[in-house]
């Protein structure tokens, strides 16, 4: 298979890659790949998590991500 291509006829993309009009391209940069990973980790959080006892609500993560969002607007 070509890099980024995966499966038996190599027809599809592997994780954190896209098709694109010139071919398959990664989305593992310092933009969109830094979002993935992040949103991995968020998912990888809140999976782990069991609700069998009340959460405080995790005011300290919102609002770092509230900040970072804030920094984002003006870049």
């Amino acid at each position: 298979c070509r890099v980024g291509a995966s499966g038996v006829a190599c027809d599809q993309c592997m994780d954190r890659h896209v098709c694109g009009p010139s071919g398959i391209i990664s989305c593992d940069d310092e933009c969109s790949g830094l979002l993935i990973s992040d949103m991995d980790r968020l998912y990888r959080i809140i999976t782990d998590v069991t609700l069998t006892s009340p959460l405080p609500p995790p005011y300290k993560v919102l609002y770092r991500f509230e900040n970072m969002t804030e920094e984002l607007k003006h870049m």
